[in-house]
């Protein structure tokens, strides 16, 4: 809830998103985001990394889904795509 009030005030260039955090998942995060912000990357981080977790982050509104442990090349990769300048 407070990453959500921070999306709110300040500017960020990407979100990675943890899919299980406590109080709210990144799931539930994101539909809230996406309420006020459309163009924003999120990049779901998660363990799992079955086809129906993948196409349901993509489904809610994320950008990618990337699995744990995070390849950090493929993580820039990533960010790298997904950021505008």
């Amino acid at each position: 809830m407070i990453g959500i009030q921070k999306m709110k005030k300040y500017h960020f260039d990407a979100i990675l998103m943890d899919i299980r955090m406590p109080i709210m998942g990144g799931l539930e995060a994101t539909t809230e985001i996406r309420k006020f912000n459309k163009d924003i990357p999120i990049i779901a981080l998660s363990a799992n990394a079955y086809k129906e977790d993948i196409d349901k982050s993509l489904k809610l509104g994320m950008n990618a889904h990337l699995s744990k442990p995070i390849d950090v090349n493929n993580l820039f990769l990533t960010l790298g795509t997904l950021i505008k300048e």
